[in-house]
């Protein structure tokens, strides 16, 4: 039986690549202090139907009792931005483009941020703080002093 130079070239390169197309899953070998941490931290201020004034300064802060220490808990920053919620939408309403702070240790437990003078006035403003997943404030109100 005669098979054309190029079937025999076609069936050589399906043979070979297919050696190439075998996978496996492997087992993670980091140890259990390398695994992935998810930091959460609970906000404590501002607290519920607090009072802001547009253009004032405050500390927002969070418990850093979970964060963990060493290099790992050292490395985590943080980024706190405004949001508010509206009972027709499940939109948080994020200003991400305007953050109050960025760039912070969320071990600090704490940051100072300056709310806008031309924010619109509400009582259901919150906060968020983003580090590597994101906790939300309880609603208080921003307005004029």
């Amino acid at each position: 039986m005669k098979f054309p130079q190029i079937t025999i070239a076609l069936l050589a390169a399906a043979a070979t690549s297919s050696t190439f197309c075998l996978a496996a899953p492997v087992p993670n070998t980091q140890d259990a202090a390398q695994a992935v941490v998810v930091v959460n931290p609970h906000i404590t201020a501002p607290q519920q139907n607090e009072f802001w004034a547009k253009g004032s300064k405050h500390v927002v802060r969070w418990d850093t009792d979970k964060i963990p220490q060493g290099e790992h808990g050292a490395a985590l920053k943080g980024l706190v931005v405004l949001g508010y919620s509206t009972p027709d939408s499940d939109d948080e309403h994020l200003d991400l483009d305007h953050p109050l702070a960025s760039g912070f240790s969320l071990r600090d437990g704490s940051v100072k941020v300056e709310i806008p003078s031309n924010v619109a006035s509400r009582k259901d403003y919150f906060i968020v703080l983003f580090g590597d997943s994101g906790n939300v404030s309880p609603n208080f109100t921003i307005d004029e002093a």
